[in-house]
């Protein structure tokens, strides 16, 4: 891309990524990116007289993939900052489904985005994901082309993918690891099965409470749909659309890489911390009650010590909110819609509205496994949030605070919230329990 009648240098690399929620931990990884070209001005170049944008010749100048995450924003980030000049020059941007020779195919009215769909600074482009209609577990490539005043304009490939499952896939696997039963649902017949709405919670001691709205089915209804059984001495994990193929695990409390690379062709949902604590035992999920809180929407002054506690999470938090008795039991969800709020960044009650996630769900993200909050088994030991000089979260262990009621804070710093899985499309049974 050069200034008109002048040059202008492209280096760099422009990293393409999400804008995302929690989120959490929860869900997802960032997609893969290819090397990017950006817009930079050559202070020596002379003034711009060519009065028509946009006429040099037709260059690409950067490409890449990106997902759909049901956020409503698509964000693309500059590696370096941007000429300010370049920016405020923005006056109109294009997108549309990549043409087979879009350098014989210049631009159109048609293809102008609404000024109310973007907006561009020095070191990202933000776009409605409106602009991007793309089938679930399918890509697309689109050409966006940024258009400002004094330069050629820049053209960006995007392969647009949408993640979201289209089926739903149980297994059992046995001791050996050999898959002994398969049973797969069409998304249409999950749909028909999942009309039950509900509240769940999560927390870690990075992002404090999170609280989610789903609507689903009760796992225990849906292994009753196609007659298996999760009982004592069993344990099963989520696989997911978005899993890595491997992982390079890290210390639970530091996260200091150990080594050992993760295999994952299974595609199960494991964040670097937990590579060898994935599954959940039926002790864990059944074995004692599961909880939705709602204390810090219904007494003022829990809401205002919750605030107040920030993303810690700690335990005076933990103990308040669990003698509140403002909260109620829930049963593990597969939800095929859902939206979600931490608490520490937007304090609205879930139960009170519905939000842009939770009309993109369905389409851009499917199905999350839902499981609620228990009682922290050992309130005598605890992780805390994260210590700067120690660069750690530290495990604390106070033998004063044994036999406190709790809510839980995790086993790591992960806490419940990394374990919601998303982009869920089935799950596996192993019939020989463990954890890993």
């Amino acid at each position: 891309m050069k200034k008109k009648v002048c040059a202008l240098l492209l280096f760099g690399a422009l990293v393409l990524s999400l804008l995302a929620g929690c989120s959490n931990g929860a869900g997802g990884n960032t997609p893969s990116n290819e090397p990017q070209t950006n817009p930079t001005q050559d202070a020596n170049a002379p003034s711009n007289t060519d009065p028509n944008p946009g006429s040099s010749p037709y260059e690409l100048n950067a490409s890449g993939t990106v997902k759909l995450t049901a956020s409503g924003m698509c964000t693309y980030s500059f590696e370096e900052e941007q000429d300010e000049e370049w920016a405020d020059g923005v006056t109109d941007v294009y997108v549309r489904e990549m043409p087979d020779d879009p350098a014989a195919m210049p631009v159109s009215d048609s293809d102008s985005v609404d000024m109310l769909k973007y907006t561009v600074s020095t070191t990202k482009i933000i776009l409605d994901s409106d602009l991007f209609p793309v089938d679930p577990s399918t890509d697309k490539e689109y050409e966006v082309t940024i258009r400002s005043e004094g330069y050629d304009d820049f053209h960006l490939s995007l392969t647009v993918r949408n993640l979201r499952p289209v089926d739903f896939t149980i297994r059992t696997v046995d001791g050996d690891g050999n898959v002994v039963d398969t049973y797969t649902l069409s998304y249409a017949e999950m749909e028909a099965l999942c009309t039950q709405e509900g509240y769940y919670s999560a927390a870690c001691v990075m992002h404090g409470l999170n609280s989610y709205h789903g609507k689903g089915i009760l796992l225990s209804a849906l292994l009753d749909s196609v007659g298996l059984e999760f009982t004592e001495g069993m344990s099963l994990a989520m696989r997911v659309a978005d899993a890595p193929a491997s992982i390079e695990a890290t210390e639970t409390f530091n996260g200091t890489k150990t080594g050992v690379v993760f295999d994952n062709p299974e595609s199960y949902w494991i964040k670097p911390r937990y590579t060898d604590s994935y599954k959940w035992t039926y002790e864990n999920l059944y074995g004692r009650p599961r909880y939705f809180v709602y204390a810090p929407w219904d007494d003022a002054g829990l809401g205002e010590l919750l605030a107040n506690d920030g993303a810690d999470w700690t335990l005076d938090a933990r103990v308040a909110l669990a003698e509140s008795g403002l909260f109620e039991e829930v049963e593990p969800m597969i939800a095929i819609q859902y939206e979600s709020i931490e608490y520490n960044s937007d304090p609205t009650d879930i139960r009170t509205t519905t939000g842009t996630m939770w009309d993109l769900s369905t389409n851009e993200r499917g199905f999350a496994f839902l499981f609620g909050l228990a009682m922290d088994d050992d309130t005598a030991v605890n992780v805390t949030a994260y210590d700067d000089d120690l660069k750690a979260y530290p495990v604390v262990e106070t033998p004063e605070t044994v036999g406190l009621t709790a809510l839980e804070e995790g086993p790591d710093p992960c806490g419940t919230s990394a374990r919601i899985a998303k982009l869920v499309m089935g799950f596996d049974i192993f019939l020989d329990g463990g954890v890993a």
